[in-house]
Parts: structure tokens; C-alpha cells; sequence
């Protein structure tokens, strides 16, 4: 086949060949999959545009030997460190509220829908990945602030 070629000349060949072929069947596979794409963005574009919506999570800090106050200062960027960074980048978290007495805080989750339960997850979590002394237990999620509001509100009998 090839006067005076060695053994490793013809491999490498064979193996730059092979991963030409293999680039050519990768852009043509990508080609048809986004051509398919395309159809279906065009014809559901509703589908397509994803919903912002917020939510605000109430939740209940129990402390162990450490101040409620600085854990709920330090909570959102706990949480973000957490979630990691792409889901930092989709979920925006902000500390709505929150009652020192009765150790309760108000969190505003906003993003897309899949983004309440992902810092849900990382609040039941937290003290586990990062050794804290305080707990955040989510209590209730709504999508109105002024239910969690009265929620916080203690009314005594008497």
C-alpha cells in the first residue's frame, strides 16, 4: 500500500480517519437535532419562553451555642454557595423578613419554578455541608408575602 511506511505511521492514519469521520457524523447528527429544535421552538413559542416567578419560603432558625442573627445574615449566601453556580445564576434569593424573637425569617425565591424546591434542598442541607450551629427549617412556601407575614404575627390568648 505505502512503499516504506512503518507500523505507527499507518496507525496514526487510521486513527486521524477515524476521528475525521467521527467530527463530520457529530456535526451532521447536530444539524438534524437542531433543525428539529427549531421546528419545535417554532411552533410552541409559548413553551419555550420559561416564567420568572417568586415565591417566599418561611422558615424557622433553631441555634445551638450560636447567634439566629448573624446565621440569618449569612443564610442567602449559605445557600448560594450550596446550590452551586449555575443554579445560583437561575435562582435569585433575598431575606424578606425576619423576627429575632420568634426566630423566623421570610426568603424571596425568585427564577424559574423548579428553583423553590432547589433551595428547599439546600436549606434542609445546609448544616450538614457546612458544620453550622443553627438549623433552617422551611415551615411554609406561598406565593403571597402577606399570608407568611401573618404567619409571623403571634396572637395570645387572654
Amino acid at each position: 500500500m505505502f512503499v516504506g511506511s512503518s507500523v505507527p505511521a499507518l496507525i496514526a492514519i487510521a486513527l486521524s480517519l477515524a476521528a475525521v469521520a467521527l467530527s463530520i457524523l457529530s456535526v451532521v447528527l447536530c444539524s438534524r437535532r437542531a433543525r428539529t429544535m427549531l421546528i419545535k421552538a417554532g411552533s410552541s413559542a409559548k413553551r419555550s419562553q420559561r416564567r420568572r416567578v417568586k415565591r417566599y419560603v418561611l422558615v424557622k432558625v433553631v441555634c445551638f451555642d450560636a447567634d439566629a442573627e448573624s446565621f440569618v445574615k449569612e443564610l442567602t449566601r449559605s445557600v448560594y454557595r450550596a446550590l452551586g453556580p449555575v443554579l445560583s445564576a437561575r435562582c435569585g434569593l433575598a431575606l424578606a423578613a425576619f423576627r429575632n424573637d420568634l426566630g423566623r425569617a421570610i426568603l424571596r425565591v425568585s427564577g424559574e419554578a423548579d428553583c423553590v424546591r432547589y433551595v428547599l434542598a439546600a436549606l434542609s442541607t445546609l448544616h450538614i455541608l457546612f458544620d453550622a450551629r443553627c438549623i433552617a427549617i422551611p415551615l411554609r412556601v406561598s406565593g403571597c408575602l402577606t399570608r407568611l407575614r401573618k404567619a409571623l404575627r403571634v396572637y395570645r390568648a387572654g
